[in-house]
């Protein structure tokens, strides 16, 4: 991409690649160590013509149930000058603390600095001392570990109803992530689970809610799946999940019926 971008004189263009490493949203995947090294490859590489940035969201990396640790693309970098390290308390603490945190390269600080104050003037305070004393007091780690415990058993939850409900007819396709709050499914075609097809409003009906697979895709360059859908486990109770699929499968049925 970076090599196309070049020959059509539009490489000045790329200030930065923002990647979610952790647990993406929608999908839920994890890039491995591998692409995470050849990612800093290319960047590094491609830096010596024009200085590119890596922005790492970890908004999602505390929330894992299976498997190891990878180290984050932030580690990879040496000189500490590339990667801009994001995180956040809302996913990992409490959703209503809207309060996050980041490693930045000296060179960003100033910019970074200038715009949170142009954006927000800052983060609330009652928000910032409580996640103070949390951690000065060791009390977060204990938490995460608990809303660990909590959000993988819903996902089990989502995935025991989906393997009982939808499967069995083939009205659904995902694959089960080792982490975040998201499962990604796939409708088998034609049906359409888009806003201005029948689904969603059947779905609605039903009694539950998905996000369609079109809003996570670029408004240009790609083409959107009409066939996908992200579930949601983190809010809602377990029964109220399995309620959710009963439902989901339901829509389903009428729109095939339909079709």
């Amino acid at each position: 991409a970076l090599e196309r971008l070049q020959h059509q004189g539009d490489l000045p263009r790329v200030k930065a690649l923002y990647i979610v490493s952790d647990f993406d949203n929608p999908r839920g995947v994890t890039t491995s160590a591998a692409r995470r090294q050849a990612i800093m490859d290319i960047i590094f590489r491609w830096s010596d013509l024009r200085k590119i940035f890596v922005v790492e969201d970890a908004a999602y990396r505390e929330l894992r149930y299976e498997g190891e640790d990878i180290p984050s693309i932030r580690s990879l970098d040496e000189r500490g000058d590339t990667v801009v390290l994001a995180g956040t308390f809302s996913k990992s603490f409490s959703p209503g603390l809207r309060t996050g945190w980041g490693l930045v390269p000296k060179s960003l600080v100033p910019s970074v600095r200038s715009q949170k104050d142009n954006i927000d003037f800052g983060s609330p305070n009652f928000s910032q001392q409580l996640l103070w004393q949390v951690i000065r007091q060791g009390r977060l780690d204990h938490h995460v570990q608990t809303l660990r415990d909590v959000y993988r058993a819903k996902r089990d939850v989502m995935h025991a109803a989906m393997l009982e409900l939808l499967a069995p007819d083939g009205l659904a396709t995902w694959q089960l992530p080792d982490g975040g709050l998201y499962i990604w499914a796939e409708i088998p075609e034609p049906v359409d689970t888009g806003t201005k097809a029948g689904l969603f409003d059947l779905a609605i009906e039903e009694g539950m809610l998905y996000i369609p697979g079109e809003y996570f895709y670029p408004s240009r360059g790609v083409t959107p799946s009409r066939q996908r859908m992200r579930l949601s486990f983190g809010v809602q109770t377990a029964s109220r999940i399995r309620t959710g699929i009963d439902a989901l499968g339901r829509a389903l049925r009428r729109v095939c019926v339909r079709q």
